[in-house]
């Protein structure tokens, strides 16, 4: 039945994708839209064949006798143009020994060999703003005119030449030959003899090579094209590079042969019972097709390989070149899986000729599961889900898209480790083995089809308003269908990205209904019509959400991509999800985070130091988006970015509320109680723990809540004791990737019972107060301070002859953009507080002393510019204290936020011993600390300092009751707020750190640590923003609006 209902795909792919060559003389294949297969096989599931159904339970597929890998070293020529490539060289007597050698897979870019290129919304090799070729014409001087159109004088193609051999065991078996991702296009040759043409940079292209064998040493050869008119279709927000990706292998299987399967599990209105449906195609090779007829049978095993059922059916293939088998079998009450529950049965299928003889076994995992749209809800077995996401591009910092397995279970362990339950492969299917390790640790996966076309953009130009590029839109996503409709955790369809809506995708669209009615379809650009089944809108804020959720709508949302990770980013994440987790607002089912990973790759300077590089990196004049593709919540080396951990708090499954009659917790797990998790509590007073317990035999049903009050005594608080209560959750067992013990959640709430500790007027030692020219000084029992009025600051700070400052506070309004302070033109709209920054000079300083142990030093400054002024106060007491007070008076209203309020210093290099009360440990901003406890924390000075790819604003702390910077023999000062402040310490002044222009592009390498500790302490900084990165500014909330402040703290020196 599917068959027929595939005509319609079949008609377009032989109309368009196979036109013979003769209708196709005037046009080289690479620049045909209508050109994108040349007797490549049908696309299918990802089988390898085993002798038997021990074998094929084992599920290592690269273990089978039938298969061999082609990965390695291989023979590689490349040239700038195709006019220069060795035309002859898919010859076997081509000479190829004196070429060079490069590994497959890899990209030759990343091996030496031609320029990586970034860019976002532009095609590499037809970007109007830095055009690579005369030859790219364009309308309106954007679009370009021609698509399909790739240019002649720079398209570099690399030849790939190496020898194999197929074992003697395979004789009389057909052979198939498989190239997971080749980009962007390749013709393919056996013993000199052509095989095929593919395009289609991410999905395997596989074909029949029986025929073009010869005993012993075989002679592939492939030629690939960096650019073709398939890369109109992949113009994707990643590096643009090109080469053979993924792995290549040859395998074998009987001239009767299974070659593909559909399964699917059909559960009941109770979602107890399953009917699984499974299609089996065969196909027949033998000669006249007098195959005999044959026998297939399944075998379902549950995950103790225990046999679950069992079913055959004759195969009457005799004479006919293909048969499809169906099979309809009930299942009692099977486990089902989810992203919470993965549970996994094995599928098994036997293939047997008419002596009863085995031929051939195939097997895949596959999971109990019903995809529906419910009453506008996305749902997972009748529940309505949250999609707690990322957006997943394949990068290796080293290696660019070519991923190991091992990296592919760092990401998931990671992903698993910090409440992310979905992946939305971003813009194209990822490699097969990801799926597989989905299905096995649970993650809910938006398959994405390669389609970009974001350089034609989405009105008159777009190629989805064009019929002619149909068939080779509707061959990328069927495709990527017919791979990985088996795998359970695939729950959603996308047909693209960004690349308009029209005909092209209602033709698309229907493809993919008919063949696979039991999933959704995603389609961004459709927005609310017909060419998808949810709302999946890019970048929504809170005011967005609040507004979709505030009346019933026909499709449920779930943001395709939001909160973008670029650089020190993701502020208001958790407004966002405060909106979302709002009861009633059940049409808002979460989002993908933009995006997973910084695709920074490592290159080497002049000195040989490592760093991170990005557009523009490479090459001369070539187009660039710089940093743009940075956007992840890990770094490239998978370190996490500080902002997982906000990640991790809004996603975390067990929630937390203060509520009238104690403390309600929530399960938002939507399959699983929490009988598997340990619940605690502390409470502590200044950072000191004071009661603890535990929940015992605690549990709450999913989607449920309880309140409850923990049975810690009464107490009265102390004056100056701030309290808190933390709540923790941890697992009794081990999970995979979470051992038992490993937190998944925790929450902090501050009691409301602080008592203001009573103020006495202490009596001081005496102190001097002397002036010697524009010099003050004040001195003390054991210390000297030293003013310099010129400067309008401390000079010295001197404690039992050690030196504690290198240089005095100093106003400070800046920050250093971070990428979302870039997009949103800070430098430009605050760049007035820089400069007043820049040129902070007293107009005056007073100094008096009311009485014989106090010193005050007044210092005024006029901040001309912005039409203000402001005071700072330093008073000197006897016991070496320095409290500093500073007042703003802003004298004009037009003037725009302030980035922050403070003032900066500098300690000497050695005073690195860093010790807090405040939130943390990690980095944290207004808008992003919800995740950082207020405690008591310590580490090294050099370890507040992020990393990012473009070096930015980094490392703060909020909410700070107090800091103490020691030197390794203890001695330092401590800081503390009156009542708060947020500071930062590194080992680099802020101006290591800033964004001159919007050209100033530094990099990791760029921070050298100097020589001292850089202080920066705050009433309040702007917050990092997040929505996007192109003009969104944080909140209102979280920024800092032109008036009056005034805030103060004390330096105090410390043994």
């Amino acid at each position: 039945m599917k068959k027929l209902q595939l005509i319609a795909w079949l008609i377009l792919t032989l109309a368009f994708g196979t036109l013979p060559a003769t209708a196709q003389e005037k046009i080289p294949d690479w620049e045909n839209p209508a050109m994108f297969n040349q007797n490549k096989e049908k696309p299918r599931t990802f089988l390898i064949p085993f002798r038997s159904v021990d074998e094929a339970l084992s599920q290592d597929k690269k273990q089978s006798v039938f298969y061999k890998s082609l990965n390695g070293m291989w023979k590689f020529n490349w040239v700038r143009k195709p006019a220069d490539r060795p035309v002859d060289f898919y010859k076997p007597d081509y000479d190829v020994s004196a070429w060079d050698e490069i590994s497959v897979p890899s990209n030759w870019e990343i091996q030496g060999y031609g320029i990586p290129i970034y860019v976002n919304h532009q095609y590499e090799f037809a970007d109007y703003k830095a055009p690579v070729s005369d030859e790219i014409e364009f309308v309106d001087d954007i679009y370009p005119a021609n698509p399909g159109n790739v240019p002649d004088d720079y398209n570099p193609v690399g030849s790939y030449r190496r020898t194999f051999t197929v074992p003697e065991s395979w004789d009389g078996r057909q052979v198939f030959i498989q190239f997971g991702a080749v980009k962007s296009a390749f013709y393919l040759w056996i013993n000199g003899e052509k095989v095929g043409y593919s395009q289609g940079s991410k999905t395997p292209a596989e074909w029949d090579i029986t025929e073009y064998l010869q005993e012993g040493e075989n002679v592939l050869a492939a030629e690939v094209f960096r650019w073709s008119d398939g890369s109109y279709l992949e113009c994707q927000d990643f590096w643009r590079i090109s080469g053979i990706e993924r792995d290549v292998f040859i395998y074998s299987s009987p001239e009767v042969r299974i070659r593909d399967f559909f399964a699917t599990t059909d559960l009941d209105a109770a979602y107890k019972n399953a009917n699984l449906q499974l299609e089996v195609d065969l196909k027949n090779h033998t000669d006249r097709l007098r195959s005999g007829n044959y026998q297939v049978a399944f075998q379902l095993y549950d995950e103790n390989q225990e046999l679950v059922t069992e079913e055959s059916q004759d195969a009457n293939i005799n004479r006919k070149k293909e048969l499809q088998l169906s099979f309809s079998e009930e299942i009692l009450n099977p486990k089902k899986w989810t992203a919470e529950t993965p549970n996994l049965y094995t599928l098994v299928i036997i293939l047997k000729n008419e002596d009863g003889e085995t031929v051939e076994t195939v097997s895949h995992r596959i999971g109990f599961r019903e995809i529906e749209i419910n009453n506008t809800l996305f749902t997972v077995n009748g529940v309505p889900v949250l999609i707690k996401g990322v957006n997943r591009h394949e990068h290796n910092q080293y290696t660019g898209h070519v991923i190991s397995e091992e990296q592919m279970i760092q990401e998931i362990k990671l992903m698993k480790q910090h409440n992310i339950n979905a992946v939305r492969n971003s813009h194209y299917p990822a490699h097969e083995r990801f799926y597989e390790l989905c299905d096995e640790y649970g993650l809910y996966v938006t398959d994405e089809a390669n389609i970009e076309s974001h350089g034609m953009y989405y009105g008159d130009h777009s190629l989805a308003k064009k019929p002619e590029w149909t068939a080779a839109h509707v061959d990328r996503m069927m495709r990527m269908v017919e791979r990985t409709k088996n795998h359970p955790s695939v729950v959603v369809w996308s047909m693209g990205n960004e690349a308009g809506d029209g005909v092209v995708f209602t033709a698309g669209y229907k493809a993919i209904k008919e063949r696979d009615p039991s999933r959704p379809i995603h389609y961004e650009r459709a927005i609310m019509d017909d060419n998808t089944d949810i709302f999946c809108p890019q970048y929504p804020g809170v005011s967005t959400l609040k507004n979709y959720a505030s009346e019933r709508r026909p499709k449920t949302m779930i943001a395709s991509e939001y909160s973008h990770a670029m650089g020190n980013s993701n502020g208001n994440l958790v407004d966002l999800w405060e909106v979302i987790y709002r009861e009633g607002n059940d049409q808002l089912q979460g989002g993908y985070i933009w995006d997973w990973i910084d695709q920074a790759l490592v290159k080497t300077d002049e000195n040989g130091t490592e760093f991170w590089a990005y557009g523009g990196d490479y090459g001369e004049g070539m187009p660039s988006d710089e940093n743009f593709v940075c956007n992840g919540i890990i770094s490239a080396d998978l370190t996490l970015h500080p902002a997982m951990q906000e990640v991790k708090y809004v996603y975390q499954y067990v929630r937390f509320e203060e509520v009238q009659n104690g403390y309600k917790i929530f399960n938002f797990h939507d399959f699983i109680d929490l009988s598997d998790y340990e619940i605690s509590w502390t409470v502590s007073g200044n950072g000191e723990k004071m009661y603890a317990g535990v929940l015992e035999n605690f549990n709450i049903e999913p989607q449920s809540s309880r309140i409850i009050n923990p049975p810690y005594p009464n107490f009265t608080p102390e004056p100056g004791v701030e309290y808190f209560i933390d709540f923790s959750v941890k697992l009794k067992d081990d999970k995979p990737f979470r051992p038992a013990g490993f937190e998944v959640a925790q929450d902090q709430f501050e009691f409301e019972m602080y008592v203001q500790e009573k103020t006495e007027t202490p009596e001081y030692d005496a102190l001097q107060l002397t002036e010697n020219g524009n010099m003050l000084e004040v001195t003390g029992i054991n210390f000297t301070i030293q003013f310099d009025k010129n400067a309008g600051t401390l000079a010295s700070y001197e404690i039992n002859g050690m030196e504690l400052l290198q240089k005095g506070p100093q106003v400070n309004f800046w920050r250093p953009p971070n990428d979302n302070d870039k997009g949103s033109n800070m430098v430009g709209r605050l760049g007035i507080w820089r400069e007043v920054t820049n040129k902070v000079a007293p107009s005056s300083v007073e100094s008096s002393q009311p009485e014989p142990g106090k010193v005050i030093i007044a210092t005024h400054f006029n901040h001309e510019k912005v039409s203000s002024a402001q005071t700072v106060n330093y008073t000197i007491t006897g016991n070496g204290n320095i409290s500093i007070n500073t007042k703003l008076a802003v004298g004009n209203d037009e003037l725009p936020d302030l980035p922050r309020f403070g003032l900066k210093w500098e300690l000497p290099v050695n005073f690195d011993n860093l010790e807090y009360f405040g939130r943390g440990p990690h980095e944290n901003y207004v808008d992003r600390n919800r995740s950082a406890f207020v405690g008591n924390y310590s580490g090294k000075v050099a370890d507040q300092y992020f990393k990012y790819v473009r070096p930015q604003e980094n490392g703060y702390k909020t909410e700070t009751r107090w800091f103490e910077l020691r030197n390794e023999n203890g001695l330092g000062i401590r800081v503390s707020g009156k009542p708060l402040v947020g500071f930062s310490a590194l080992h680099n002044p802020i101006e290591d750190f800033d964004m001159i222009d919007g050209n100033d592009y530094r990099h990791t390498n760029d921070i050298v640590k100097k020589d001292g500790v850089f202080v920066n302490c705050d009433l309040k900084m702007m917050g990092v923003a997040g929505d996007n990165s192109w003009g969104a500014r944080p909140y209102p909330q979280y920024a800092v609006p032109a008036k009056d402040y005034e805030f103060e703290f004390t330096i105090q020196p410390v043994f």
